[in-house]
């Protein structure tokens, strides 16, 4: 039977039972799936409302670990500095955050700042006490798990339905010890129901369990109490509402929300099945007809000839070829698809091979190895830089291996639970360090890189990024480390030199004490401190050594050379200067003490310090010379080991030093282009102080890095470039000078750091506030640093208007900052004397 009679029968049979039992179960059978599509969707729209909240929570976390790890937030819990609150936990900040109540609590003794917005958010009011509680130590705010430094959610408290979110305060690097918790919270109030309404295009009403009571509440926010999975209610014939239960942080029973929609999937099923009967009755009548007449001449044969073209496209893979079917109806418009859809498919094979090659060259010109991943951490692509970083071309990895096969075995387990735990969170990788296993065995360290990639549903699919090699950094951070320590033990070993030659003198002395009461003595100390004594005599121009002077000179004991012989065991380039010495000894009696290196008769190259002194007979002739010999070798050793540990120190710390200097100046750039780009005069005038303050800092470490020290600050110079930077700046039209007098005071980096911060507050004070504009009047600010026996004065002086009358000094003239650079850094006091100008003195201890 062909196929155009076969379909004829089925579809006229088909077509006369589906009549028949469609007229009998339709009306059932429409309704019902209607209204189980319509529950459907009340249901995913509660469910929706609940996620929004809980999004809500999520989004306040975040905002809560922004504050939580930030360096000012940790310093604040540790002294509680007045300045942070005053910049940043004002009434407009947390408005303009839409953040209803904020603490910090310190994990040593408690709420240490809190506060919740008035209702007006126009100032703060007392925090609630069930917010306070939550807060407290073992409290749901502050316990978290061991694993994760964030807690999100919602508490009921009695002004209203709250989002909370809770996060360890840590540094800026994500390092601790964690110095407390930073609470966050913010009203479910009717603004944000009204945007949860809006963002969901249905109307949503939030019921609080604990006011669940009287015939005003729907019976299905009674029924939803309790319950996890959302209750459906039909409200009216024209409205459906869904309830769901949302939980606390405690888990306990919080919010039901209502979600309600109009009844239109309900009414457009009575239609549905009205009209269905209707027009299946007639549609019945003529199908089978039609299918007869036209299935054979307008489908079947023209289907047959659209195949067959697509086959052959489809089997050679020839995307030049085109489907010819004449005509001008839907078949037709198919074969034309067909051929738009292969030239398409050309069009985008060409694109992605452009694409691909565009990506390759970006793979193969960067540095970094590119990689992608799939939700099981399996490689599924490795760019090129991969043979030079790890040595395994990308063949041997792509599809071969997971992340973690390339860990060093030691740390493989500890670093692929962490990697895993975090894709699970799919939170993106920033800065992971981690040891990999090169091919060839050695270690590598990398960088990792990664963000996730997920599919339009939220599933995972794999993570993208990118490591870098950061062996070389590496190994210099922990060679300075190990510098440093070498360091340390060389002047330990140094000191310990030390106090052994003191005490080798000492035994020297003694030892020639000893020399005249027992020769047995003078052999025991020379033969201890490798130190003998030797005499010549000058008539028979012969020397005579000691027994330990011989063996510094690996000669036998006894052995007595010439003068000529003695002086020939010195290395060539010292002959001159002992033969120098020792005649001028021998003719003048010009004693000496000098250390040379000797060549010892086994060819060995040994440091001495030889003493000499002439020996005069009774008319004060000189007929001997005399001394002491004794091995320095090895002291030699140390001092030069220490020489050199020091010779690197010092180039470490210009380093560092110039290092922080590039890194100031770079923040006083980024200032000063934020400063030319913002509009707010006020807020340009507090960038240009900051970058003053910044200025003054690097001037200190541009001072270090330039001259002979580096851990001293000589004042005038460096007064007088801070100074000279200021004006310009501040000066404007005003005919204002600033004089510079200072002491060759010379001061360490722990005192030139607050000195310099002081004259940039007081100067930058002077020339904003004490010349204002009058015509012909000019300005003077003189700046001295004097020594007055162990102390500093540092004085900044102006002729100007002087300051506002009332309240404490440093307080109304805004230099509270000066205050406590000058008595908590510099340890000194500070007097302030407002006559014919303004006077700041500050006393301090130099050292």
């Amino acid at each position: 039977m062909k196929l155009s009679t076969k379909l004829t029968v089925i579809m006229g049979g088909a077509t006369v039972a589906f009549f028949l039992v469609a007229l009998a179960v339709s009306d059932r059978i429409v309704r019902s799936g209607f209204s189980r599509l319509e529950e459907r969707h009340a249901r995913a729209d509660v469910d929706h409302a609940r996620a929004a909240i809980d999004r809500g929570a999520d989004a306040l976390g975040v905002t809560a670990a922004d504050w939580a790890m930030w360096d000012d937030t940790y310093q604040f819990v540790q002294d509680q500095n007045p300045a942070y609150a005053e910049g940043n936990l004002t009434p407009l900040a947390l408005s303009t955050l839409r953040i209803h109540a904020l603490m910090i609590v310190d994990e040593s003794c408690g709420l240490a700042w809190g506060q919740m917005l008035s209702p007006e958010d126009t100032g703060f009011v007392p925090l609630p006490d069930k917010l306070r509680r939550l807060a407290e130590a073992g409290g749901v705010l502050t316990t978290f798990d061991p694993d994760r430094d964030r807690i999100s959610g919602i508490v009921v408290l009695a002004e209203g339905p709250m989002l909370v979110a809770a996060h360890r305060i840590l540094t800026s690097q994500r390092e601790g010890p964690a110095r407390g918790t930073l609470v966050m919270g913010r009203f479910l109030d009717a603004d944000a129901i009204g945007e949860l309404a809006e963002a969901l295009q249905v109307e949503v009403n939030v019921f609080r369990v604990d006011d669940l009571a009287g015939p005003t509440v729907p019976d299905g926010v009674t029924a939803a109490w309790g319950v996890d999975p959302p209750v459906i209610r039909v409200i009216s014939p024209t409205v459906i509402a869904g309830y769901g239960l949302v939980r606390d942080l405690s888990e306990t029973p919080a919010l039901v929300v209502e979600v309600r929609m109009p009844r239109d999937i309900s009414a457009q099923g009575t239609r549905t099945s009205a009209v269905f009967a209707g027009t299946l009755l007639a549609a019945a009548s003529c199908l089978t007809f039609v299918i007869a007449v036209t299935l054979r001449w307008q489908i079947i044969g023209r289907l047959a000839s659209l195949s067959r073209g697509i086959r052959r496209i489809s089997t050679a893979e020839d995307f030049s070829g085109r489907v010819t079917l004449a005509g001008s109806d839907e078949l037709s418009a198919i074969a034309d698809d067909v051929n738009h859809l292969v030239t398409r498919v050309a069009e985008s094979r060409r694109a992605l091979v452009k694409s691909e090659e565009r990506i390759g060259q970006i793979a193969n010109s960067v540095a970094d190895w590119i990689w992608e991943v799939d939700a099981e951490g399996l490689y599924t692509y490795a760019s090129p830089a991969v043979e030079r970083i790890l040595g395994y071309a990308p063949e041997e990895i792509v599809g071969k291996k997971h992340f973690y096969d390339l860990f060093a075995p030691e740390e493989q387990q500890a670093k692929k639970r962490a990697a895993l735990d975090t894709m699970a969170r799919r939170v993106r990788f920033i800065a992971l360090v981690n040891t990999n296993v090169h091919k060839d065995g050695r270690r590598v360290v990398l960088e990792t890189n990664g963000v996730p990639v997920v599919d339009q549903q939220g599933k995972l699919l794999g993570y993208r990024g990118a490591d870098r090699d950061i062996t070389e950094r590496t190994l210099a951070e922990e060679a300075m480390k190990e510098a440093a320590v070498e360091t340390q033990r060389l002047l330990e070993t140094a000191e310990q030199s030390r106090r052994a030659l003191l005490s080798v003198v000492e035994d020297q002395k003694r030892a020639e004490e000893a020399l005249r009461q027992s020769t047995v003595l003078l052999d025991t100390a020379g033969r201890m401190a490798r130190f003998g004594a030797w005499s010549v005599n000058l008539a028979e121009n012969r020397v005579t050594w000691s027994d330990q002077v011989a063996a510094i000179h690996e000669m036998p004991p006894g052995y007595s050379p010439t003068v000529e012989q003695g002086l020939g065991f010195y290395a060539p380039i010292c002959r001159e200067r002992i033969a120098q010495v020792f005649g001028a000894c021998a003719r003048e009696g010009t004693p000496y003490d000098e250390e040379f290196e000797i060549i010892a008769a086994g060819g060995s190259r040994v440091w001495v310090r030889t003493i000499g002194h002439a020996i005069r007979d009774g008319t004060g002739a000189i007929v001997k010379v005399e001394g002491a010999f004794q091995d320095i070798t090895e002291r030699k050793r140390v001092e030069g080991a220490l020489h050199k540990a020091l010779a690197e120190k010092d180039v470490l710390l210009r380093e560092v030093h110039h290092r922080v200097k590039n890194n100031l100046m770079a923040m006083m750039a980024l200032m000063q282009m934020k400063r030319e780009r913002i509009g707010d005069e006020r807020l340009s005038l507090v960038l240009l102080e900051l970058e003053e303050q910044a200025r003054a800092m690097s001037l200190v470490y541009e001072q270090l890095y330039q001259s002979d020290s580096v851990a001293h600050v000589e004042m005038g110079p460096y007064l007088s470039s801070l100074t000279q930077s200021l004006v310009p700046a501040l000066r404007g039209e005003r005919d204002i000078i600033v004089e510079v007098d200072a002491d060759p005071v010379v001061l360490d980096v722990e005192q030139a750091m607050p000195c310099g911060l002081i004259v940039n507050e007081l100067v930058t004070n002077a020339l904003k506030h004490a010349f204002p504009p009058s015509p012909g009047r000019r300005g003077t600010i003189h700046v001295s640093l004097a020594k007055e026996g162990e102390a500093c004065l540092l004085t900044v002086a102006d002729d100007g208007a002087g300051m506002p009358r009332g309240g404490d000094a440093i307080t109304r003239s805004g230099l509270r900052m000066v205050g406590l650079w000058a008595t908590h850094q510099l340890g000194g006091t500070i007097e302030i004397v407002d006559n014919a100008g303004t006077t700041v003195t500050v006393r301090f201890s130099e050292g």
